[in-house]
C-alpha cells in the first residue's frame, strides 16, 4: 500500500467521508487512509455522534487523534450496515422493487407508503389489499381510456381512466381478465382533471381469471414464489395510444 502524504489527505473533506460511510466498507477504508483526522471525527458525528464538536485546532492532529477518529468511523460504518441491513430484511421500509413508466404527460400510478411486499401464504389467504394512486399533475385532454379485460367491459374510475391489474409468476395469474361480455361502446374524449386519485388491489391469494359471465369459481392457491403486480391503464390521446404503469415484486414465503 503507498503511503499517503498530508497534501493527499487535504484532497477530501467531509462531503466525501459521510458518502464513503453509506457505500461499501472497501470504497471507506480507502477514504480512511486519505482522511484527515478532523474530517474522519466530523463524519462520525453527522452519522453516530461521535461526541463533542470539531473546532480548527482538530485539523492539525497527531498520532492518537489518528486512531480515535479512525475508530469512530469504524463504529459509524457498523451502524450505517446495520441500518442498510434492517432496511432490507423489512418489507415496509422502503426496499421493496417498484417500477412506473407512463407516456401520458403529467400522469403516474404509483404504490402508496409504506408499500408492503411480503406476505405469508396464510397472510395472502386471508386477503391481501395493496393500495396505490393515480396521480395526475395537470389537467389532460382528449383523453380516451380503452379496457383491456377480454369483454371490454372495464369502466373508467374517478380519475377517468380504466386501471387493470394482474399478478403472476411462475405459472400463477391472477386478474379480472373475464368479467363478461359488453356490448361495444363509443369511445368519447374526456379531460383527465389534476388530482391524486386512491385505488386498492385486493387478493385472496389464489388463481383467478375473473368470474366471467359463468360464475367462474377461484383456482388453486398461489405457493411461495416470488410474483409482479401491474397495475395498467392505456388509452388514447389525440389519437396517438398511450400506457400508464407500475410494477411491484411481491414475495410469498410459507
Amino acid at each position: 500500500m503507498r503511503s499517503v502524504s498530508a497534501e493527499d489527505r487535504r484532497d477530501l473533506g467531509i462531503g466525501d467521508l459521510v458518502e464513503a460511510l453509506r457505500r461499501s466498507e472497501q470504497n471507506f477504508r480507502t477514504i480512511i487512509e486519505r482522511a484527515r483526522p478532523s474530517h474522519l471525527c466530523a463524519a462520525a458525528v453527522l452519522l453516530t455522534g461521535c461526541g463533542g464538536t470539531v473546532s480548527s485546532s482538530d485539523a492539525r492532529g497527531d498520532a492518537g487523534a489518528d486512531v480515535d477518529a479512525a475508530a469512530h468511523a469504524d463504529a459509524s460504518l457498523d451502524v450505517v450496515a446495520e441500518a442498510s441491513a434492517e432496511a432490507e430484511a423489512s418489507p415496509d421500509s422502503g426496499s421493496c422493487r417498484v417500477s412506473s413508466d407512463s407516456t401520458l404527460p403529467g400522469v403516474t400510478i404509483a404504490f402508496r407508503a409504506p408499500v408492503t411486499c411480503q406476505f405469508t401464504l396464510a397472510q395472502a389467504q386471508s386477503g391481501v389489499a395493496i393500495p396505490y394512486d393515480v396521480i395526475v399533475a395537470q389537467d389532460v385532454s382528449g383523453v380516451v381510456p380503452l379496457p383491456q379485460d377480454a369483454g371490454h367491459c372495464g369502466t373508467p374510475g374517478p380519475s377517468q381512466l380504466i386501471t387493470f391489474e394482474r399478478l403472476s409468476g411462475g405459472g400463477q395469474d391472477y386478474c379480472l381478465c373475464d368479467i363478461g361480455l359488453c356490448a361495444p361502446s363509443t369511445p368519447t374524449p374526456v379531460t383527465v382533471r389534476a388530482g391524486t386519485y386512491p385505488s386498492t388491489f385486493t387478493w385472496q391469494g389464489r388463481n383467478w381469471g375473473g368470474p366471467s359471465d359463468t360464475s367462474n369459481p377461484m383456482g388453486a392457491t398461489f405457493p411461495a414464489g416470488t410474483y409482479v403486480l401491474h397495475v395498467d391503464a392505456t388509452g388514447t390521446r389525440n389519437g396517438v395510444s398511450f400506457q400508464v404503469n407500475a410494477t411491484l415484486s411481491i414475495a410469498l414465503t410459507p
